[in-house]
């Protein structure tokens, strides 16, 4: 009888294992995204000049028209703001995805739309070069 409960406990952990293992690769082949690459390389080879919290808009008046922008403060300067510039390497999450910014395709605004997050890249031509774009989630 104990034979058979450990032998039971021990099927079930491989099945667990199994399936995280799986839902990974399936993830990955999915999103054609090796995330443990990109990840590496968004955060160890590359400095982040630009590493601020606001809030992503679009099309609001004064802004450029039919892309996300980012508006953000510093101090003595509020209500600044920058256009947002995905490439291969941009990398969106939420509490509970991370996913290329690129493959969100429309998706983008629907998620990030005039919520507050955490921007990390490069500025180039007064633009943000995205890295990482987390969403914040307040409790």
């Amino acid at each position: 009888m104990k034979k058979g409960l450990i032998w039971t406990g021990f099927f079930l952990i491989i099945l667990v294992a199994g399936f995280f293992v799986f839902n990974d690769y399936i993830y990955k082949e999915k999103n054609n995204l090796d995330l443990d690459d990109v990840l590496a390389v968004t955060t160890e080879d590359e400095v982040f000049d630009f590493v601020k919290k606001g809030v992503v808009v679009f099309d609001n008046p004064g802004m450029p028209v039919g892309v996300p922008v980012l508006v953000y403060e510093e101090p003595g300067s509020p209500g600044l703001f920058r256009e947002i510039v995905f490439d291969d390497y941009s990398i969106c999450e939420t509490s509970i995805e991370i996913e290329s910014c690129v493959d969100l395709g429309d998706r983008f605004l629907e998620i990030f739309g005039g919520k507050k997050v955490l921007v990390e890249g490069q500025v180039e031509d007064e633009k943000i070069k995205t890295r990482r774009l987390s969403l914040i989630v307040e409790e």
